[in-house]
């Protein structure tokens, strides 16, 4: 297939426009690096065994020779690429974002026109105030916006929207001085309180003398574009962005950078807020105080401006006043500006720093500003103040309260979790396998690691016998069919032989064999086995899915959960636990908050190398779940490796 190329002459010029647009081309002399990353778009056919659209990995040279003889001359790729590579997930992710969790992150507000068109966000602090973005509102009268809040989807109502109208707009006296988008901060007051419940909460305000570390992850959400230029999301996005230091900040974008800013972002881009997003809230968490401020799954972040056009931009005598942060990037897309110019995505966010503003808000929002169960002081600053505990990444809370997040107190998520993690999206991890009853109940989890092969724990098929047990694969929910599923009868089941030996729960794995092997497709896939002597894993982010209990002894998760955690160091885990065996690995926080529970046995926890998700782990034991101090202990599957593919050869 050398020189597999040809040209197209079009019978007429195309029109060049927002989605019709010129690709660069590179220069004869140019080399790409080894290891770039770059992408392949495309329409193919996503049938007959195509595992994956555009899958990193998809088509390597691996399957060369297989392809070669299956496509024949014609070398329609997604047409019959064989068996798919383990490890990879498909991609189901938003400018660097996911979609939120229902209910996740109920302080979300959107600014919409009076015809229902949302155009910025906004920020419940109190039942009757909203912080939004000050170039969101300039000129606009009450009678000119709605505000809507618990909102999911974008349009759509599910039942928990409340629509509220608007009594006044309070634009900071400050906006746009000394320059550029300094003070970029408005507050909108409500007609009426809006009726805090499980899907409309406050955000709490940090104190005016707090700062927010550098490096600290911070959580974005809105309803803005999925890229620059793109289509808007159907539901809440979010994303984690890292805070980014002043002085960094200003070698991005120099004296733009006022003191009112705060900037976060990536240094190789990726993860932003975007057309849309304008006003929306940038959250952190405080585990000191236990006032939570947004703490949950990545945010989402919107396209920025990039330093090149950002000149050529203030080097335009009727533009040296913009500025670059991410409501303004939304009003230059807004206005076309950028259509046809390069934008480069690599740049630092630049955000309006609320704790400069906290004395502002006050006054404008008078004692009730914080307000906390019932507008009272709030305890701390008396006044109904922003107070709370602080710490060093000063975000206090909106009054008192520290405890369990109850109606009208402010920074709480509702819990959607599997002990500290959030709803997985749709096809997120297609190596999860639900380890069944034959009446269909979902006792344990597990993990594809070959079509016909399914590892899992020896405690959960201890004492089973083979026709005892059922295999789901494919499935989002705990009960239910959406058409993808595949469900299986099991061949037999094949405890390690060290089960319990030396002592307690050393050797804690199985394998299942299906007694047919499985389709693989996009939400069935294989997860990859590590070597068994790989990279160091110490302090590696790695992640755990499940169908368990949300928390110690509480409900079951009805649909997939995830939850992102740390690996412990084995000395460290030895501290928390005396009968620790070379056989296990642990995993979570020493403060707890994150971790499998009840129901997660035998599910996998996966760690990411290179873009391959590896299985390191499989849900073993702990001390309750997501306790302070004790941490999730796996079985090891590295240690485990030699017996798992003697035992998958032998049968």
């Amino acid at each position: 297939m050398a020189h597999d190329i040809a040209k197209i002459k079009l019978a007429k010029p195309a029109k060049i426009n927002k989605n019709v647009n010129l690709a660069s081309m590179p220069g004869s002399s140019r080399s790409v690096a080894d290891g770039k990353e770059c992408w392949v778009t495309g329409c193919s056919n996503l049938h007959r065994g195509c595992p994956y659209w555009a899958n990193k990995g998809y088509c390597n040279g691996k399957y060369v020779r297989f392809m070669s003889k299956n496509c024949k001359k014609s070398c329609n790729l997604c047409e019959s690429a064989g068996p798919a590579q383990c490890g990879y997930k498909p991609s189901v992710r938003i400018v660097g974002g996911t979609e939120a969790p229902h209910g996740a992150w109920p302080w979300q507000a959107q600014i919409m026109t009076n015809d229902g068109y949302p155009f910025c966000g906004g920020t419940l602090v109190h039942p009757q105030w909203v912080v939004t973005a000050a170039h969101c509102v300039p000129g606009k009268s009450p009678g000119d916006i709605r505000v809507r809040l618990g909102a999911h989807k974008r349009k759509q109502n599910v039942g928990t929207e409340q629509l509220m109208k608007i009594k006044k707009i309070i634009s900071h006296r400050s906006y746009r001085k000394p320059y550029g988008m300094a003070h970029d901060i408005a507050m909108i007051k409500l007609a009426k309180p809006a009726e805090i419940n499980k899907n409309v909460k406050l955000a709490c305000l940090p104190r005016s003398r707090g700062s927010v570390a550098d490096g600290k992850g911070c959580w974005v959400t809105g309803f803005g574009r999925l890229s620059s230029g793109g289509p808007s999301p159907d539901v809440l996005q979010q994303v984690k962005v890292p805070i980014v230091s002043d002085s960094k900040c200003r070698r991005a974008y120099g004296s733009l950078i006022h003191d009112s800013m705060i900037c976060a972002g990536l240094d190789k881009g990726g993860k932003d807020s975007c057309q849309g997003d304008s006003g929306g809230p940038m959250a952190t968490s405080n585990i000191k105080s236990k006032v939570k401020s947004p703490e949950a799954r990545p945010k989402y972040y919107g396209q920025r401006l990039g330093i090149n056009f950002v000149e050529e931009l203030w080097s335009n005598p009727g533009f040296r006043h913009l500025s670059c942060c991410s409501a303004q990037t939304s009003t230059l897309m807004q206005a076309n500006f950028c259509e046809d110019s390069a934008v480069n995505c690599a740049d630092y966010e630049s955000y309006c720093k609320v704790n400069n503003w906290v004395d502002y808000m006050k006054r404008n929002c008078k004692k009730t500003c914080g307000y906390c169960n019932g507008g009272g002081d709030g305890g701390g600053n008396g006044g109904g103040g922003n107070s709370g505990g602080g710490g060093g990444d000063g975000n206090g809370g909106n009054g008192g309260g520290g405890g369990g997040g109850g109606n009208g107190e402010c920074g709480y998520k509702p819990s959607a979790r599997i002990v500290g993690g959030t709803e997985a999206p749709k096809g997120a991890w297609p190596w999860q396998a639900q380890v069944r009853s034959r009446s269909g109940f979902t006792f344990c989890g597990g993990t594809l690691v070959s079509p016909q092969w399914v590892v899992t724990a020896a405690h959960c098929t201890s004492g089973k016998s083979s026709s005892s047990i059922r295999i789901r694969l494919g499935a989002h929910y705990r009960k239910g069919n959406e058409g993808h599923e595949q469900d299986f009868e099991v061949e037999r089941v094949i405890n390690h032989h060290s089960y319990k030996r030396p002592y307690g729960m050393a050797h804690d794995i199985s394998l299942l064999k299906l007694r047919r092997p499985a389709q693989i497709n996009r939400h069935v896939n294989l997860a990859c086995l590590p070597d068994s002597s790989g990279k160091d894993l110490d302090g590696k982010m790695c992640w755990v899915t499940g169908f368990g209990t949300l928390s110690s002894g509480g409900s079951l998760a009805q649909m997939l959960m995830q939850v992102d955690v740390p690996i412990v160091p084995q000395s460290q885990c030895k501290l928390a636990y005396n009968s620790i065996h070379d056989s296990m690995i642990c995993a979570g926080l020493s403060e707890g908050g994150k971790d499998s529970c009840q129901g997660d046995s035998g599910g996998p926890l996966v760690c990411e190398f290179n873009g391959k998700f590896f299985l390191e782990g499989v849900v073993s034991w702990g001390h309750g779940c997501a306790a302070p101090g004790k941490y999730g202990v796996y079985a090891r599957v590295r240690y485990l490796r030699q017996w798992i593919d003697s035992t998958m050869s032998s049968y």
